[in-house]
């Protein structure tokens, strides 16, 4: 089968990192892979399997001009904007047996309709719409909460990344429930502690005289670094340890004044975007999510996969999921820092009870195995 990948950005993210896995996944099933996007890193595109085919769109003039119009708007109305006509073209083009749409369901579903295309149309969303919507203006929640309960129904299927996502879809879009189907993303894969294994020289990883705390993400809001920061301070005060963000953004400068207000310079770090921040996990001793809102966190499935025990927040979605209700981890409620400052000196004081959490969390990580996400997948394509 001709399967496309619609991602309007293909750049740093935990989305972006799942479809160079799925797309791993499913060329190993011998279908014939693409994957379109308007921007992308370049990074991204050199880890994808021999055998996947990349196509950027939007590239034109005309194309760039409306992108730096719409782009202070909304990046990824930017890019879907631009991407219609070289989408249209190459549905008309190529005639895929499927495309499965990342983040712009809406536009994959009207290229279908407008070239009438016999292909599937299989909507992937990332996150919850609630906490998503939450986040817009009114103008904004309302235009894109009715474009998509319109275009959801014309979809062939919705895939959700956790449970808890699926039942907000049904419930906030409208979409009925037996066009949503939950699969898990391929995030627990061999290579991950092949990948575990590379050297790193950052000089706290060098030795062992204080235990290390990690995170990995985007530098945005919804990440929650702030409160990361603030209970980092906070749990200083209990226990001598290092904090680690490996990542970059918009918010690197305002991360940078607060630690900087409260004074904890020399006990964080942050070393930047790393390709592979696999080795860097492996070294630490806990792992820490702080996120408001989430799909399903690869980060987190990764980090438990190589044996660090984690703290998250409870946000939506995927993290009870993961963390099996706090039997596999410590969650503590969205922006606490309190409480998130107690859960990192607890897991770093007890680490008996820490480690297992850490244990019955891993017990059950093979619902994130590749395996498991190409049999899913296939009985949704076909």
């Amino acid at each position: 089968m001709k399967i496309v990948f619609y991602i309007p950005s293909l750049e740093r993210g935990g989305v972006e990192r799942t479809i160079v896995n799925l797309s791993t996944v499913l060329s190993d099933q011998a279908h014939d892979i693409e994957i379109i996007a308007v921007r992308y890193d370049q990074v991204l595109i050199d880890q994808l399997q021999d055998g996947i085919k990349f196509t950027t769109v939007g590239d034109s003039s005309i194309s760039k001009m409306v992108h730096r119009i719409v782009r202070p708007l909304s990046h990824r109305l930017a890019s879907s904007m631009v991407s219609m006509p070289g989408l249209i073209a190459f549905m008309r083009r190529e005639r895929p047996d499927a495309i499965i749409a990342f983040q712009s369901g809406v536009v994959a579903i009207a290229a279908i309709k407008l070239t009438r295309t016999r292909g599937k149309v299989i909507v992937r969303e990332a996150s919850s719409p609630s906490t998503a919507l939450a986040e817009k203006g009114l103008f904004a929640r309302t235009a894109v909460k009715t474009a998509k309960r319109i275009a959801y129904r014309m979809a062939d299927a919705i895939v959700a990344n956790s449970t808890e996502s699926a039942d907000d879809l049904a419930e906030v879009l409208g979409v009925p429930k037996e066009k949503v189907k939950t699969i898990y993303n391929p995030a627990y894969s061999d290579s991950l502690t092949v990948n575990s294994k590379s050297q790193i020289s950052h000089p706290w990883f060098q030795d062992d005289a204080l235990p290390i705390v990690i995170t990995v993400s985007r530098f945005s809001p919804e990440k929650g670094l702030d409160v990361l920061i603030a209970a980092a301070a906070k749990a200083s005060q209990q226990v001598n340890f290092r904090l680690v963000i490996l990542g970059d953004g918009g918010e690197r400068p305002a991360l940078e004044d607060l630690v900087s207000e409260l004074g904890i310079e020399g006990m964080i770090d942050m070393p930047g975007y790393q390709s592979n921040p696999y080795p860097f996990i492996a070294k630490s001793d806990l792992f820490v999510l702080p996120s408001r809102r989430e799909g399903l966190p690869n980060a987190l499935i990764e980090a438990l996969a190589l044996g660090v025990p984690a703290v998250s927040t409870r946000c939506k979605s995927g993290p009870r999921e993961i963390l099996l209700e706090g039997d596999g981890g410590y969650l503590v409620d969205v922006d606490d820092v309190e409480a998130m400052a107690s859960a990192i000196v607890t897991s770093l004081t007890d680490r008996t009870t820490a480690l297992e959490r850490l244990e019955a969390a891993r017990q059950h990580l093979g619902r994130f195995r590749p395996e498991m996400a190409s049999v899913a997948w296939q009985e949704v394509i076909e």
